[in-house]
Formats: structure tokens, C-alpha cells, sequence
């Protein structure tokens, strides 16, 4: 059976192959589900999630609507196909991934692309490395779990808002470094469609113009 691939770049998504899997059956199913995935294998505290999920209960009252959306999430992987006991790990206070969770994730790819750029100039980057980065930005179809607006949420979202700037710019100073002035014209913009404020970028993007601008004086030139 094929691993189920889980979207969390816009809103949340599972799939099996080209078949999309019935949603969580709750929102805040939907968020504990994505918390965990979110933790890259670690593990989170249940006390402290009952308490970001709920601020507006008592702490048992907390504990005891977390412990039921566990129960829900846990019967909603065994409706498609999941392994609960593999999927998740857990005890009384701790819950995370299971180490026999397979699945693919879309921030999963994301962060691997920050973590494969963040040490390589894009100059000198190669292309596997450019394409990787290509695919991971590909993968943005909108800011993480845009419909949750839980602080712990969106601390994230941020950090992946950045993440996306970044591999856009190393993506634009790796075409000006082949020449591909116009894809790296094209990835300038969507930087500064994100955030205008980075004015470094209108020079860069004045160069990859002028070198456009340039070109069939230099082609006339030489046949000349």
C-alpha cells in the first residue's frame, strides 16, 4: 500500500496516490494531527497542547477534550488504512510520531530543501541541488494551515514564510549565475511579490534586466 502523502502547505490535504482521503473529523483533529507532524519526531507535551488548544477550559476540562480528539485521530488512521500504534507514539504525558510512521510530507520536503541549501552558495550550487529547491518551492500552495490562527500555528507558519524567501532568492541568484535571466527575473518578483521590503533585490533584478537588454547588441557584435 502506497504511504500516504499529507499536505499541510495551504490547507490540510491526505492523499494515496491520486485518491484524496476523507478529512479528519474534526478541526481540532486536523491540528493535532499537524502539530505532531510538525514536530519532526519529537515529542510534545499533552499537557501543554491541551492547553493551546483549549485556553478558554479548565485544565481538566482541557485534558479531557484533548484525550478525546486523541481517540477520534486515532480511529480516523485506522479508517484509512493507518496503524495507530505505528502512526503515533504516546504515554500519559508525551505524544509524538511512531517510529514506524510512514508517510510523505509536504514540509517534510521543504525543510530538507532549507537544510541542503543553507551551507551552499547558489552560485556554485549544482543542478540536483537547484531542481530539489525547484520542487520544494513547487510544493507551496499557500502558507501553512492557513484556516488555524493558533499562536502555535502561526509561529510556524512564519519560520516557513521565510524559509520560502529564502530558497526563492537562492533560486533567483542560481539562475543569474547560468545566465537564465529571465527565470531569475521571474523568481526576483516573486520574492518581492512576498515581501518588498528586501530593496536588495530591485538591484539584482536591474542586472538580470540590463543583461537581458544587453543581449542583441551583443549577438549583432559578434557577427559582425
Amino acid at each position: 500500500m502506497e504511504v500516504p502523502r499529507i499536505y499541510l502547505l495551504g490547507n490540510l490535504e491526505l492523499r494515496r496516490g491520486q485518491r484524496r482521503l476523507p478529512d479528519p473529523p474534526s478541526e481540532s483533529a486536523k491540528w493535532l494531527l499537524a502539530a505532531v507532524l510538525l514536530a519532526q519526531g519529537g515529542f510534545l507535551h499533552r499537557y501543554r497542547l491541551s492547553a493551546e488548544f483549549w485556553p478558554q477550559l479548565s485544565a481538566a476540562a482541557a485534558r479531557s477534550a484533548f484525550d478525546r480528539e486523541y481517540w477520534r485521530l486515532r480511529e480516523y488512521c485506522r479508517s484509512i488504512g493507518l496503524n495507530p500504534d505505528d502512526f503515533f507514539c504516546s504515554d500519559s504525558n508525551l505524544i509524538g510520531l511512531g517510529v514506524k510512521a510512514r508517510h510523505w510530507l509536504d514540509v517534510g520536503q521543504l525543510r530538507q530543501a532549507l537544510a541542503d541549501t543553507a551551507t551552499v552558495a547558489a552560485e556554485l550550487a549544482g543542478d540536483d541541488l537547484v531542481a530539489a529547491a525547484a520542487a520544494a518551492v513547487a510544493l507551496y500552495r499557500g502558507d501553512l494551515l492557513q484556516r488555524c490562527c493558533d499562536p502555535w500555528c502561526v509561529a510556524q507558519r512564519q519560520s516557513l514564510q521565510m524559509g520560502l524567501l529564502h530558497l526563492l532568492e537562492f533560486l533567483m541568484r542560481a539562475a543569474m549565475a547560468r545566465g537564465q535571466w529571465r527565470t531569475a527575473l521571474a523568481r526576483g518578483r516573486q520574492v518581492l511579490a512576498r515581501d518588498a521590503r528586501r530593496s536588495y533585490i530591485y538591484a539584482e533584478l536591474a542586472q538580470c534586466q540590463a543583461a537581458l537588454d544587453s543581449r542583441p547588441t551583443l549577438v549583432a557584435g559578434h557577427a559582425a
